[in-house]
């Protein structure tokens, strides 16, 4: 049975058994219920460790989507816990540089090719899927 936290009631403090099955979960408004399993703030060090280093390895499939997750998730605890390792904040660091430098070249090429595919010829025409009438 999963538990729940009302975070503005009892931060990071379970439900007693008798409230997990007798009533509902904390409605406030404006504030959500936190699962205590999917939380960096349950997890260990080297736990976070390994799934930077995984989301940073995954950013290299052609996957800058989660370079720039890895740097949104896990950086701001980062700088919450400033005891934890350099490799973790380097990490999460070289992912948001790693997702810039994607976003740039991917931005150069598509305006190389829109600017310039005319000039190509029929290459530019075997590289675009919709053939445009005209100049």
């Amino acid at each position: 049975m999963q538990r729940y936290v009302c975070i503005p009631c009892s931060p990071r403090q379970p439900l007693s058994s008798f409230a997990e099955k007798h009533c509902l979960p904390c409605t406030h408004v404006g504030y959500g219920v936190e699962s205590t399993e999917m939380s960096l703030r349950n997890m260990k060090e080297t736990e976070i460790r390994s799934l930077a280093w995984k989301y940073f390895i995954g950013g290299f499939l052609f996957l800058p989507w989660l370079w720039l997750f890895n740097f949104i998730y896990i950086y701001p605890e980062t700088r919450r816990h400033m005891e934890w390792s350099k490799t973790i904040r380097n990490l999460t660091l070289a992912s948001l540089a790693g997702s810039l430098v994607y976003v740039v070249i991917i931005t150069m090429w598509i305006w190389v090719y829109l600017s310039q595919r005319t000039h190509w010829g029929i290459t530019g025409d075997r590289l675009s899927i919709n053939i445009s009438v005209g100049s």
